[in-house]
């Protein structure tokens, strides 16, 4: 199935643009940037920590590169609930950076502060488009796989005897055919 969800186009300086979604972080609204040039989903350490439910973060082996640095220091953390739109991503690993810089200067340019930017992992995985025209990112959520639940019936064991032969016949009767069949076992006598 294919989704679209609605982003505001943020009017940074010149010609410049930001594209900002608004996501649910462990069902509390949030917001991000979503940068195509991003090899990962990214969150700010101090929006995060309000928006976390006993998530653990911890610190990363590796240096980040990119948002204008090639050794950054990072930590990771794994996200209990992600959602966008209507796809609900459980246990999302992510990278944890200090985006303080972002929102510093998006408070100066009168703009709210994110919670962090969606990165190409998702746009990759979920097959996502961008429309400007339209104002929407499509992606594309896997089917749910429905449990077909089993319908209760319960039923009865009957030994019956046959007038000709004398030999025995199991029959197994649903509730909701006894009657029909006690009817047909009659006629058969």
């Amino acid at each position: 199935m294919r989704i679209k969800v609605p982003f505001r186009l943020l009017k940074i300086e010149g010609n410049g643009f930001h594209l900002l979604l608004a996501v649910k972080i462990n069902n509390k609204p949030a917001r991000m940037i979503i940068d195509t040039g991003a090899s990962s989903t990214v969150f700010d350490k101090t929006r995060i920590a309000l928006l976390l439910k006993g998530e653990q973060v911890a610190d990363n082996d590796q240096l980040s590169t990119g948002l204008g640095t090639n050794s950054m220091l990072s930590q990771r953390v794994e996200i209990k609930k992600l959602k966008i739109g209507t796809l609900e991503l459980k246990d999302y690993p992510a990278i944890v950076l200090d985006l303080n810089h972002v929102n510093q200067t998006y408070q100066q340019l009168g703009l709210p502060e994110v919670e962090g930017v969606l990165g190409s992992d998702v746009f990759h995985n979920y097959k996502a488009v961008i429309d400007f025209a339209k104002k929407h990112i499509s992606l594309d959520v896997p089917k749910q796989k429905k449990v077909a639940k089993k319908k209760a019936t319960t039923s009865k064991k009957k030994i019956t005897k046959t007038k000709k032969s004398g030999n025995k016949k199991l029959v197994v009767v649903s509730t909701k055919k006894k009657a029909a069949v006690k009817k047909n076992n009659k006629k058969k006598r």
